[in-house]
C-alpha cells in the first residue's frame, strides 16, 4: 500500500508508515532552532559597525538636542516675528510662514534632518579644505560650521569669491550649500 502524508493525517483507509517515531524528529527540529538564533546574536555581535551618522559626525560638530534646540529657537523668533507683524507686509508674513512650515517639518523628521545637516556640514568641511582659504578664514569658517552659526562661513566664502575669480564658482556654490544647511 501506498502511504500519503500531509502533515500528520492520512487518506481514509490508508496506512501509514514511517521510518522514525514522531519522538526522534522534535529533537532534531528542535536542536538547530535552538542554536541559530546564538549564531545569530553571535554574528550581530560581531558587526557593531552599522552606525552612518555617527561615522559621519566629528565629536565637536553640533549634537542632535543642540540642532533640535536650534530649531526651536528659530521658531520661536519667526513665531514671534509673525505676531508682531499682523496686519503689515503680506509678503513677509507669507515668507514667515513657509519659514514656520519648512522648521515645524524639520522637526517632525528630526532625526533625518539633522543625518542631513550633518550630510551637509561635512561636504563643505570637505571642500573648505581643498580651497587653500588662508589659515586664518579657514579656522574661523570651520569654527562657525561646527558651532552650527554658517553664515560666518558663508561670508568667508563670499568675500573669496570676490576676491580671487578662479575660486569664485567653488565659493558661491558652497555659500548657496551652507545656506540650505
Amino acid at each position: 500500500m501506498e502511504t500519503i502524508e500531509k502533515a500528520g493525517e492520512t487518506a481514509p483507509g490508508e496506512e501509514t508508515e514511517t521510518e522514525q517515531p514522531p519522538d526522534e524528529e522534535e529533537p532534531e527540529a528542535v536542536e538547530p532552532a535552538v542554536l541559530q538564533p546564538e549564531e545569530e546574536v553571535a554574528a550581530g555581535q560581531a558587526e557593531p559597525e552599522p552606525q552612518p551618522a555617527a561615522k559621519e559626525q566629528p565629536p565637536s560638530f553640533l549634537s542632535l538636542a543642540r540642532y533640535e534646540q536650534q530649531l526651536l529657537e528659530f521658531r520661536e523668533q519667526r513665531l514671534n516675528g509673525l505676531s508682531g507683524m499682523m496686519g503689515e507686509d503680506k509678503q513677509q508674513q507669507e515668507q514667515l510662514q513657509v519659514e514656520l512650515v519648512t522648521i515645524t517639518k524639520t522637526l517632525s523628521f528630526l532625526e533625518s534632518s539633522y543625518e542631513q545637516e550633518i550630510s551637509c556640514r561635512n561636504q563643505v568641511l570637505e571642500t573648505l579644505e581643498q580651497m587653500d582659504l588662508e589659515s586664518e578664514e579657514y579656522e574661523r569658517a570651520l569654527s562657525s560650521i561646527k558651532e552650527g552659526d554658517t553664515a560666518v562661513a558663508g561670508q568667508i566664502l563670499d568675500d573669496v569669491a570676490g576676491r580671487n575669480p578662479s575660486r569664485a564658482a567653488r565659493a558661491f556654490y558652497l555659500s548657496g550649500r551652507l545656506a540650505e544647511c
